[in-house]
């Protein structure tokens, strides 16, 4: 899990300008088996201020425009791993080595987090990358079912379809979505000869953050073709 603020300028009464002058990290990893980068997201995510006047415009200088921040809380490869994972570390601090047990992760620590931050950051949004699922005796007993559950109590305003979430098949996906709170995105994959997942997976969403629209656009990783098997659904990516 991790914490991202960009800036963004904005030209006055007309059409929006866009400036990225700083982009950086802060917060904390809260999930383990994190194996994205957190900024790529996967979901390929382009944040775009959406103005009356439409998307064309130059650009704007910090001075000449007044700037909008956005709170990105981002989050990929939770990979049901509901409960919190232990994990042992051997340290020498001078006096000899001794070993250590570190508890990490948890669906409790990262809604607690998140609701944290979505309560003290009015500009925040919440983003899930992709790979909801598989990993844990969840998933194999409920196939999804119980990591959407946990995701629902806080939902992220849009996650993008991971690869592992075609692995068992359309129909499996088909209940995963239908059973999230959430809109789950996949703007370049092709599900148009699927029965399951025709129509399913939006390409983009807009959402309100802070009085502003925030077009926020998902892309399935390309690997997924071949990480996965989005064929055996007549899907294409």
């Amino acid at each position: 899990f991790k914490m991202s603020r960009i800036a963004v300028g904005r030209a006055g009464d007309g059409p929006p300008g866009f400036i990225w002058p700083s982009i950086h990290f802060s917060g904390e990893n809260v999930m383990n088996g994190l194996s994205k980068t957190s900024l790529g997201l996967v979901i390929a995510i382009f944040l775009v201020w959406l103005g009356g006047c439409g998307l064309t415009g130059s650009l704007t200088s910090p001075e000449k425009a007044g700037v909008q921040t956005l709170t990105i809380l981002h989050v990929n490869d939770t990979h049901s791993h509901l409960e919190e994972s232990r994990y042992g570390v051997s340290v020498d601090l001078g006096e000899g080595r001794n070993d250590y047990y570190l508890f990490l992760g948890s669906y409790a620590r990262l809604t607690a987090k998140v609701r944290d931050l979505m309560d003290s950051q009015n500009d925040a949004v919440f983003l899930h990358a992709g790979d909801l699922v598989q990993g844990t005796l969840y998933y194999n007993k409920y196939h999804g079912a119980a990591g959407v559950r946990m995701m629902n109590l806080t939902p992220p305003h849009a996650m993008v379809v991971g690869n592992h979430e075609f692995d068992t098949g359309p129909e499996r996906l088909f209940n995963i979505i239908n059973q999230a709170r959430f809109p789950v995105l996949g703007g370049n994959v092709d599900a148009s000869a699927d029965p399951f997942l025709t129509d399913l997976l939006p390409p983009y969403v807009i959402e309100e953050i802070n009085g502003e629209r925030v077009g926020i656009i998902g892309l399935a990783t390309p690997d997924t073709a071949s990480n996965s098997q989005p064929e055996i659904g007549r899907a294409h990516v």
